[in-house]
């Protein structure tokens, strides 16, 4: 939709829930879990992981990992509900 100067623009209504609804109970445990594989996965592969504000990790990518996506560090957030894209 095209507006003139001075035209208000209707915007549609967001396809996304306005509060995101509460994990189910067994999420932590799952969670705990998740954050326990990816740990162990990536210290085997050689990435060097430690703690980062707010429970997320700072992982310092082994060199094969950092050529392939092209970054030397990466930071990992477990929340769900945090946001992690500005």
């Amino acid at each position: 939709m095209v507006a003139g100067p001075g035209t208000p623009m209707s915007r549609k209504p967001s396809p996304w829930p306005a509060a995101r609804p509460a994990p189910p109970a067994g999420a932590a445990l799952e969670l705990a879990a998740w954050r326990e594989f990816v740990g162990r996965w990536l210290r085997h592969e050689g990435c060097a992981v430690s703690p980062a504000a707010r429970g997320d990790w700072e992982v310092t990518l082994n060199p094969e990992l950092a050529r392939r996506w092209r970054r030397r560090r990466v930071r990992l957030v477990f929340d769900p509900l945090r946001a992690t894209l500005p």
